[in-house]
């Protein structure tokens, strides 16, 4: 049965659905008011972000510095022994929806529906009519084998202490796999893979983000993978895909050879370590689409000291999975692990939830729809996030605005509400929620953003409390005497900003005056924020809380106040402005001879777009360019001087990104999308942004700035100094991926950034088609860990400081303080840096500039991570609304990749249009004709390889059939059958988006462009130039 086909909805009616309020035993207990204030967001943050770090190849989430500080046992909640605890009705599993799927629940339901029209009616709303029946729909609960179920004692929160001591349980943030949440992962530095925790009994009562006390199992309840051929997919989650026809040569050139690959860490299925005389904890049957690598038999029971010292001698005399008390540590027990894991690559370690330490904060920030159970008759929050379980809510506290919301929604309209997580008690089916307030009707583009906002807790608009706006000064504003005392006067300098078309908050600007024989002095000024937002004031305060600007489509929700970062923060031509300057003398071949930095008075005297400074790289004249909107010029400066600055500009930045890469400094591509809108604020259109030569000018000056101002702060401040560090990526999992390709012809060293960015530069020299290097490269991506801001003071290795994707041993952010404010903190350390190196005392100049103790730097370091990766998801959310909305409107034919070929069923599919993954379902095909077939896929297992060919049976994906006029991408051509699909082919696919009718969020669907539906050729609204 299909995924889809599990999850069709049964409608019931609101008046035939009974409000039942929970029994008083197991009523809900509100939590205590969050903390308020600079400290409370600060320990909330570090208790959060302390140890987040991100899956295996995916690079949304932040990877932080694990600490060994012990739990606070006020705050510590211990799990209930596992062993004793039945299989929840309510599953954690996305999959197991409401029920358990147990015969025992069809029953139920079978009796449900034969009493449900006789059922006392609960009213929704007083008043509502019977005559004009509402409609609520849930998804229908699938069957899922019952979790392995390891023997799991009961930890109080004492016992949770001095685990967490000894070394025996382990700190860690827990991760659920969106695509199967049976699955779980946690990550433990220094282990080359994450820790797998599967199954409901081994997860506990956790939730996605849930900071927890971690039990490395013993070795017989590991895992091994078991792995169809794939690209470097992350664990559970859509890769990408592509085909051939058979007999053709594959799109991408070289044409990938029959070799059985395996997946890198974190990607794929797993199953059981096999065992003697015991069966599968899933039953007989075995993976459908994959089968495990072998591996040698491993005790069925538990080990003992001489099953210990047996196994020991199979892998390796030295070896013993578990330390004596007496010299057990989280290092030594580490060790041992990854000895283990690095003796048994197919081995996954496997971990048990004993305790939450700290709950994560999602917990207070539930979005989702508002349905009823068809099995109970009782109300659910479903999450919008797969990695959350559904939910009980109690009817009698909902809010009247949502019960009256209710009662007027028709069958096919859902209510978006907010909510939070109030237990999750022994014996509970499912966590208790309360439902806050309503976000609107699921679907609408509006509703849908305010939920993405809402879910990453960005709860601030435009707007700003009045003793905020307090801190702000009088305006009309001049910079007064006072100002200028301390600054150079700069505003002779020819000064530019360059910036996209529709900026308003203008962060930087740049001037070049050359000196005479071959050298230039180069200037970036930075807008002077810490001028205006001074340290502990209400202003600073809303500022940390926000941390940064938040970018979407529509509109931006700003770090500071409009008058800042709008006005007389931003560096406007014509007027003038205090700034943050660095000034450089160097030479042509961009070598630096010398270094100012300091305060300043500056005066732009043109506001420059991308689009100007690309046309004048590339000889042509802007004012030549339709729809360019003509450079304005403050008196005395002249065009032909603009021009010479840009080009010269353009020459030190090669000389310096050549120098950088020489370094051995690696750039990573991703497409990002862009929409227009029509005047309602519907997306009609979309392009990729495309890179181009005055991006990476000002790109260039910029990290030169964020690695002088790192420098200066670590060398006068190495025990406090806010740095931005780029942690390498596990080798294991590059060399994986790495053996992966040079199966398929692509060469790959993995030894270094540099030796990494040396042959992707060769593959796209080597190789024309751009579609094949953007998979590669969206395949070398994943494996990446995410930058992340830390505190000096907590990190006594200095080697640790460094950049990975930049080699650059120290590195900040120092060039956007309007919209983020780590580069506000920075600022101010600068500043007092500059006073200490002019004779200042170091503990003045830090509480001169408000600078804070490295304690409390780390906690807001951990605290703007942890905001600019919610800022990020919002972003990212979005755009991703905006693409279903227009690809529901106007399918798309475009190309595809193959990046995992999945058995006969489906495939793993990179969209490089898009810059998204999708996984295709064979069911999903359809063989155009009079009479439309179904498609069917034949995998050979031993080429890896997959054959799509007409079926004899009509189709069943209705969807497809019935496709909107489709827009066909420039270059895609229908293929026809049958088709050949290999790792790294093209296959030309129709995308568009499909809204399930249970009330879940759209998603992508695909199907193959063969050759029968009716297309049309775009009209491109937006000009790539």
């Amino acid at each position: 049965m299909s995924k889809n086909d599990r999850l069709k909805s049964h409608p019931i009616h609101v008046e035939e659905v009974q409000l039942v309020a929970e029994s008083s035993h197991q009523s809900a207990q509100a939590t205590p008011p969050a903390q308020k204030g600079r400290r409370g967001i600060l320990v909330a943050a570090a208790a959060k972000a302390k140890h987040t770090t991100s899956e295996p190849g995916v690079t949304s989430g932040g990877r932080r510095k694990h600490s060994g500080a012990e739990p606070d046992s006020s705050k510590t909640t211990a799990v209930p022994p596992k062993a004793q605890q039945t299989l929840p009705a309510c599953a954690k599993s996305k999959g197991q929806g409401l029920g358990s799927g147990s015969k025992q629940h069809h029953a139920k339901k079978a009796a449900g529906k034969k009493s449900q029209a006789a059922a006392v009616a609960a009213q929704v709303q007083q008043g509502v009519s019977k005559s004009e029946p509402k409609v609520l729909s849930l998804p229908r609960p699938p069957t899922l084998p019952p979790p392995r179920a390891p023997s799991i004692k009961k930890y109080s929160p004492a016992d949770l202490q001095q685990g967490l001591k000894r070394g025996t349980l382990f700190r860690a943030v827990i991760r659920y796999n969106a695509s199967d949440t049976s699955q779980a992962f946690a990550t433990l530095p220094g282990l080359s893979h994450d820790i797998l925790i599967k199954g409901a009994l081994a997860q506990g009562h956790s939730m996605e983000g849930d900071e927890v006390a971690l039990l490395i199992l013993p070795f017989q309840d590991w895992y091994v993978r078991s792995e169809p051929a794939r690209g470097a997919g992350r664990a559970g989650g859509p890769a990408s895909a592509g085909a051939t026809r058979e007999g053709t040569p594959a799109k991408a050139a070289g044409q990938p050879g029959a070799k059985t690959l395996a997946a890198p860490s974190g990607s794929g299925a797993v199953v059981p370590v096999p065992q003697p005389g015991a069966s599968s904890p899933h039953g007989s049957k075995k993976h459908p689409e994959a089968e495990g690598p072998k591996q040698a038999a491993l005790p069925s029971t538990p080990l003992g000291t001489d099953g210990v010292h047996q196994l020991a001698s199979q892998l390796d005399k030295s070896l013993v999975l578990e330390p004596a008390p007496s010299a057990a540590s989280p290092q030594a027990l580490l060790g041992h692990l990854q000895l283990l894991l690095s003796r048994n690559p197919s081995a996954r370690a496997t971990g048990a939830v004993v305790g939450i330490l700290q709950p994560s904060p999602r917990r207070e920030r539930v979005v989702g729809m508002l349905l009823a159970d068809p099995r109970t008759r009782q109300l659910c929050l479903v999450p919008k996030s797969p990695c959350l379980p559904r939910m009980s809510v109690d009817a009698s506290r909902l809010p009247d605005s949502i019960k009256r919301a209710m009662a007027a929604a028709t069958g096919t309209q859902h209510l978006l509400v907010s909510g939070r997580v109030l237990q999750w008690k022994d014996g509970m089916e499912c966590p208790t929620a309360e439902v806050r307030g309503s976000l609107g009707q699921a679907g609408d583009l509006l509703s849908e953003t305010a939920a993405c906002l809402a879910s990453e807790g960005i709860t601030q608009g435009d707007s700003f409390d009045s003793k905020v706006m307090a801190c702000l000064p009088q305006t009309p504003w001049r910079i007064g005497e006072e100002e200028c005392v301390g600054r150079r006067d700069l505003r002779s300098a020819r000064t530019f900003s360059i910036d996209p078309p529709t900026a308003r908050d203008l962060d930087d600007a740049l001037s070049i005056q050359e000196l005479g024989g071959g050298s230039y002095r180069v200037g970036v000024h930075i807008a002077d924020v810490s001028h205006f937002v001074r340290h502990a004031t209400e202003l600073d305060e809303e500022a940390l809380t926000r941390s940064t600007s938040v970018y979407m489509v529509h509109n931006v929700i700003p770090m500071l106040p409009r008058l800042l970062c709008e006005e007389l923060c931003s560096l406007n031509a014509g007027v003038d402005r205090l700034a943050f300057s660095i000034v450089w003398d160097m030479g042509a071949d961009g070598s630096i001879r010398s270094t100012w930095i300091g305060r300043s008075i500056i005066h732009s005297c043109a506001k420059l777009s991308y689009l100007h400074v690309q046309e004048v790289l590339e000889g042509r004249e802007p004012a030549d360019c339709p729809g360019l909107t003509p450079v304005v010029l403050t008196p005395g400066h002249t065009w032909e001087e603009i021009k010479r600055d840009c080009l010269a500009l353009h020459a030190l930045a090669k000389a310096l990104r050549a120098a950088r890469f020489q370094r051995g400094a690696l750039r990573l591509d991703n497409t990002k999308l862009f929409f227009a809108l029509d005047k309602a604020g519907n997306p009609v259109d979309f392009i990729a942004e495309i890179q181009t030569d005055a991006n990476r000018l000002v790109e260039e000056f910029m990290l030169l700035a964020n690695t002088t101002a790192a420098n200066k702060i670590a060398d006068v401040f190495p025990d406090r100094a806010l740095l931005r560090r780029h942690p390498a990526p596990s080798p294991s999992k590059l060399t994986q991926l790495a053996g992966q390709l040079e199966a398929l012809n692509v060469t790959l060293d993995v030894r270094t950034a540099g030796s990494l960015q040396a042959s992707l530069e060769r593959l796209r020299a080597t190789h024309s088609d751009a579609n094949l290097v953007s998979a590669v490269t969206q395949m070398v991506t994943k494996p990446m860990t995410t930058a992340a801001y830390f505190c000096t003071g907590t990190s006594e290795d200095a080697s640790g400081w460094g950049h990975y994707a930049l080699a650059a041993p120290r590195y900040t952010h120092f060039t956007s303080p309007i919209r983020r404010y780590p580069d506000v903190a920075v600022h101010r350390q600068l500043a007092a840096a500059l006073e200490v190196e002019a004779g200042a005392e170091p503990a003045v100049a830090l509480q001169r500039w408000g600078c804070p103790e490295a304690e409390e730097l780390e906690r807001i370091a951990l605290h703007c991570n942890e905001r600019k990766s919610a800022a990020k998801a919002v972003q990212d959310g979005v755009l991703y609304l905006h693409l279903l909305q227009m690809l529901e409107r106007k399918p798309h034919a475009c190309w595809a990749v193959v990046v995992g070929v999945g058995g006969p069923r489906y495939l793993d599919v990179y969209i490089p249009l898009i810059g998204k993954e999708l996984r295709v379902q064979v069911s999903d095909l359809v063989a155009p004709g009079p009479s439309p077939r179904n498609v069917v896929g034949a995998w050979d297992k031993q080429d890896m390889r997959l054959t799509l060919s007409a079926g004899q049976q009509e189709a069943e994906a209705e969807w497809a059939k019935a496709l909107r006029p489709v827009v066909v991408a420039p270059g895609v051509e229908s293929a026809c059958l049958p088709l050949t699909l290999r790792l790294l082919s093209q296959l030309p696919l129709i995308v568009t988006s499909k809204t399930r009718g249970d009330g879940s969020p759209a998603y992508l669907i695909a199907t193959a462009y063969l050759a029968g539906p009716a297309v049309t050729q775009p009209t491109p609204m937006l000009d790539q130039a």
